[in-house]
């Protein structure tokens, strides 16, 4: 009976564990998207799957789900995205509500390539009150495939437009201001229909909000999420800058567009003819084309296909397959070619540039916006990489270009010195300066002056690049506003630094005194105790601020620039800073409290030997003074 009772109460512990999801809070843990078609994204399974989606447009929104899996036995039969009624249900959602009763789903079978919405009445698939499909279809470019490449990997999308509230009042709306619940499950393998999912889980979403924070740059978008067009739209390529000196014969200028696998972009100005290579270290299949906004659709590009030798211009009308068409008659386009040679592709082309009647014209002076994909391979299908940029063609002609990459390398080396270097030592010489009796206070002093000369030169740096780029304004990025309160705050503590009131006078023997020193926290209530109080939290709270600041920079910079972020590096110098500290601490500690301890030892030495108050008296030797 015992027995039976533990097997029950451990089924009852599986059954209630298998239930709970976990939640994904994309409100603050989105980026911006890897897709090119897409504003933003969240992780939901590390290096497996993905949520991507755009800001809502009138009543409707775009979502994409993204799985990856390591082989073809691995790959999903389906995928889902729900949505939990958070109208009817009012309360709290943690990872034991119930969640997948009453709520609606948009399910993608890839046996069949069938996406429908459906309802959650049930968890057993059902034509009335299980799983079934709703009664009104109105999901528009829903699709679900799977692509495989040569190494084993096959990634699975799903992708559909959605309407937030339906024109049937019985499904689920969804919010454009406020927190919604998404829904995600994941199929098992192998299946030709709907079963039971392999994992599950749910995301916390509010779209308004993430719309706003990416307005002000607080996602992975860099530029305060790209700026806008002529026709209102978000432009969601970086603006960039080339090297004025090309790596490639026949080419002026060149610009790193990605680093793994190395993709450059090469091109030169003659007359209104540009030209321009897209030079990938891998063999693949290339686009390169030119953009409004900075993603695919409604795009052209020329994309190269080396398995049938052919280089074309297509006009992007969809994300599908069957939106790229082949442009017949383009007056721009002189040449195009893909090459192939010792594992490298380059896409070489020459276009006219200025030409009025295309649908993108590409500019001599001004930025143009130009969009990037390469394959898996040679076969043509889902791209592995892709991305966008701007530049201005020009910025090198004449050997007159500024790089801008140069001084904002320039602006976070100096940073770097004044918030993880100088600021730090002030702090540590401060905190450690009875090892320094006698000199703490000039190097303290000499220290936290050169964090202020090095941060009031970095701002100029990083105002002067900024003063020069095009289409491009100051303090819209978090990184911009503590940067200026770093600069006022460095101010204010060198010149209250100078402004140190005197020390007190005090009797050490009076009741206050000691009031005052006993006790953890000591309150302040002289000027000089005041002073001191505020100049180390000061001190401190700025130097929070100058690591937060160069983590900041770092991303920015790595974003910007489509280089690999140096942050692990950083943040792997500041644990071993910090590290170092503690040890130092706890050494002086130790070392304090061997010498208490040797205090006390000789305290009760000298007593022991001395014996006892009777005896000593024994042993002492009247003195005798000659008073004559």
């Amino acid at each position: 009976m015992f027995l039976k009772s533990i097997l029950s109460l451990l089924l009852v512990t599986v059954a209630s564990v298998s239930s709970q999801v976990t939640f994904t809070d994309a409100t603050a843990g989105f980026v911006k998207s890897t897709e090119s078609e897409y504003d933003h994204e969240v992780t939901l399974i590390e290096g497996e799957l993905t949520f991507h989606w755009n800001d809502a447009k009138g009543n409707t929104i775009d979502c994409r789900l993204i799985h990856n899996a390591g082989s073809l036995a691995d790959a999903p039969s389906w995928l889902s995205v729900g949505f939990y009624d958070t109208f009817s249900n009012t309360g709290t959602v943690s990872s034991s509500t119930p969640l997948m009763i009453g709520s609606d789903a948009v399910i993608g079978l890839v046996a069949n390539s069938n996406v429908q919405k459906y309802g959650l009445g049930g968890k057993a698939v059902s034509e009335t009150d299980g799983v079934h499909p709703l009664e009104h279809q109105t999901l528009t470019g829903a699709t679900i495939k799977q692509h495989d490449s040569d190494d084993g990997t096959v990634m699975t999308l799903l992708t559909f437009t959605k309407e937030l509230e339906e024109s049937n009042v019985e499904e689920v709306r969804l919010r454009h201001s406020g927190q919604n619940v998404f829904l995600w499950a994941v199929g098992a393998a192998g299946e030709a229909a709907l079963g039971v999912h392999k994992k599950k889980g749910a995301l916390t979403l509010d779209l308004a909000a993430v719309e706003a924070r990416a307005e002000q740059g607080e996602s992975g978008t860099a530029n305060g999420g790209g700026a806008s067009t002529s026709d209102g739209s978000k432009n969601t390529a970086n603006i960039v800058d080339g090297s004025c000196t090309s790596e490639l014969v026949g080419y002026a200028n060149q610009f790193a567009v990605q680093s793994n696998p190395a993709m450059t972009f090469h091109w030169t100005v003659e007359g209104d003819i540009l030209k321009g290579a897209l030079r990938y270290e891998s063999e693949a299949w290339l686009g390169f084309g030119v953009s409004s906004d900075g993603k695919m659709t409604g795009s052209e590009a020329i994309i190269g296909k080396p398995e049938e030798g052919t280089t074309t211009k297509y006009l992007l009308s969809d994300k599908t397959e069957a939106g790229i068409e082949a442009i017949k008659d383009t007056a721009s386009l002189k040449s195009a070619t893909i090459e192939q040679d010792g594992g490298v592709t380059t896409l070489k082309f020459e276009n006219s540039l200025d030409v009025s009647g295309d649908t993108h014209t590409i500019t001599s002076t001004g930025l143009n916006t130009f969009i990037y994909a390469a394959g898996k391979d040679n076969m043509f299908s889902y791209h592995a990489h892709r991305g966008s940029f701007r530049i201005d063609l020009a910025t090198c002609e004449g050997g007159a270009g500024k790089s801008h990459m140069g001084a904002f390398a320039a602006h976070g080396t100096i940073a770097t010195l004044a918030w993880a270097i100088a600021s730090p030592f002030a702090v540590t010489v401060a905190w450690f300066r009875t090892l320094v009796p006698s000199s703490w206070i000039y190097i303290h002093v000499f220290s936290n002056v050169m964090t202020f000369f090095f941060t009031l030169i970095a701002v100029i740096v990083a105002i002067s690049a900024m003063s020069v780029q095009t289409d491009t304004s100051h303090f819209n990025h978090p990184h911009h506003w503590v940067g200026l309160v770093l600069l006022v705050g460095v101010t204010f503590q060198v010149m209250n630094g100078f402004l140190r009131p005197p020390v007190e006078k005090r009797d050490p023997y009076s009741a206050s005194h000691y009031d005052m020193d006993n006790g953890w926290l000591k309150l302040p209530r002289s000027p000089r105790e005041v002073w001191y109080f505020s100049h180390r939290v000061t001190g401190i709270s700025m130097l929070g601020m100058g690591i937060y600041q160069i983590q900041s920079g770092l991303s920015l910079f790595a974003a910007n620039y489509n280089v690999t972020s140096i942050a692990p590096w950083f943040w792997a110098y500041v644990g071993i800073f910090v590290f170092c500290l503690v040890s130092l601490k706890f050494w002086i500690m130790y070392e304090e409290y061997k010498a208490r301890r040797g205090m006390e030892a000789m305290h009760v030495e000298h007593r022991s030997g001395g014996g006892s108050t009777g005896g000593a008296s024994e042993d002492l030797v009247p003195v005798q003074f000659d008073m004559s």
